[in-house]
């Protein structure tokens, strides 16, 4: 004699093992998309520290002057000379772009064919400007000479456009912050003339210059050498 018994899930079984892999999968997705994050801190740290070495290069090789930002004055903006500039010294304008931000970097034909960039940078910032005033004591890099160790070269674009955080009608402005939860910054990374970089938190940074100072255009990073301007630089803030 031959038996044969069938054998099936219960509903009851089924849904314990449907409950297990909900349960699995609530507790992984949050690992994996902090590890997610990280990789991608991790990669734009990199990008600000091969911004430092290639600004400083091109520097030692230009009687001490380092490449500057667009007019001397726009933190966001390269004309495409300067890109070429640091073309030669490795870092490709490719690479100006934060991979937190989904934006790549092109050239603006109706702005002076402008690029702007994915990152702020502050070589040849020779005057920092804000709603509380116009500073020229020389407090970002455009020298070898003049600079400190702790003059910011670049800084994340912790920036708010028309009191928001990212501006949706113009490709550059859009997807910003690079670095937070949901639409509020937590923070970025940054280079400085002597080389180094480091993440800062969001609150720790402050409203240091701008290309317009008329409240459109507010821009956040760290820097720990400020000088007289220390005491007067707006704290960030949502």
């Amino acid at each position: 004699m031959r038996s044969a018994s069938n054998k099936a899930f219960t509903l009851i079984e089924l849904l314990v093992v449907i409950s297990i892999i909900a349960l699995l999968i609530a507790i992984l997705l949050p690992a994996l998309a902090a590890a997610r994050e990280s990789a991608i801190v991790a990669t734009c740290l990199s990008n600000h520290q091969q911004i430092a070495v290639a600004s400083t290069a091109a520097a030692t090789d230009d009687k001490g002057k380092f490449i500057p930002a667009l007019n001397e004055l726009v933190q966001i903006a390269l004309l495409p000379e300067e890109t070429e500039r640091f073309d030669d010294y490795g870092y490709s304008s490719n690479n100006w772009i934060d991979p937190g931000r989904d934006y790549i970097p092109e050239f603006e034909p109706d702005f002076s064919d402008q690029m702007v960039m994915g990152y702020q940078y502050f070589g040849g910032v020779k005057t920092w400007q804000t709603v509380r005033g116009t500073f020229d004591k020389g407090f970002s890099p455009v020298t070898l000479d003049q600079a400190k160790p702790g003059f910011a070269l670049s800084a994340c674009t912790v920036m708010k456009i028309s009191g928001r955080w990212g501006f949706e009608e113009r490709p550059v402005y859009k997807d910003m912050p690079s670095h937070g939860k949901e639409t509020l910054p937590t923070g970025g990374n940054h280079s400085y003339a002597n080389g180094s970089g480091q993440w800062v938190d969001f609150f720790e940074m402050t409203y240091n210059h701008t290309w317009t100072t008329g409240g459109t255009r507010i821009a956040y990073w760290f820097q720990p050498d400020m000088g007289e301007y220390e005491e007067r630089a707006p704290q960030a803030r949502y």
